[in-house]
């Protein structure tokens, strides 16, 4: 005999550019699931810049009710070793990008 699995929640599309995303939290009135952006390095340098967000079921990006949009700045294993001139230009420009696919998940979230 066939089975059918009820979903609780709704197959709702990624933000352009998701690279991992976490489970469906319940919250009222909707589930929200944390969405985040791949990981942009810098050459040679352990610092890293990610996006992330928090998608409503609706596939609303929230604006701050629950967790505004951010961009991270994270620096695995820090060994007091500072950018160059070259690895800060690059790390400004991973921070535009950051910052444009923000705006892109939220300007594509409205209903």
């Amino acid at each position: 005999m066939p089975t059918t699995t009820t979903h609780r929640y709704p197959n709702v599309p990624l933000p352009t550019g998701v690279a991992a995303v976490f489970d469906w939290r319940p919250n009222d009135p909707l589930p929200y699931r944390v969405v985040l952006g791949a990981n942009r390095a810098v050459t040679d340098h352990k610092v890293v810049v990610q996006t992330c967000a928090i998608q409503f079921a609706d596939g609303r990006i929230d604006d701050g009710g629950i967790v505004a949009p951010s961009v991270t700045v994270s620096h695995a294993c820090y060994n007091g070793r500072g950018l160059s001139s070259s690895q800060t230009r690059e790390l400004a420009a991973r921070l535009l990008e950051a910052a444009d696919e923000l705006d892109g998940w939220i300007g594509t979230s409205l209903p």
